[in-house]
């Protein structure tokens, strides 16, 4: 990625993250972190329909479903074990 593209990935998870917190004010985290989840998961279906033929989405649904759950576990994991090390040293 270049350093544009970073710059802009981390600005737009900033404001997500952000957004996230807002709502986490008038609702519990489990719901925002539902919704946020929902969110994402419905904007990636539909970011892979406007790049991939209706018939090839179809009969490539493990992969992209593969593909997109790789990402999510990825950072999953990298921030879940942050938070894990930032305890461990509290």
């Amino acid at each position: 990625m270049s350093d544009n593209n970073q710059d802009i990935f981390v600005k737009m998870a900033s404001g997500h993250i952000d957004l996230a917190n807002t709502h986490s004010k008038d609702a519990d985290y489990e719901l925002v972190a539902i919704a946020l989840s929902h969110a994402a998961a419905r904007y990636n279906a539909f970011m892979v329909s406007q790049n991939v033929p209706v018939g090839q989405m179809a009969s490539e649904r493990d992969k992209h479903i593969d593909h997109l759950s790789g990402q999510f576990r990825e950072f999953l994991t990298q921030h879940y074990d942050g938070y894990v090390q930032e305890a461990a040293k509290a």
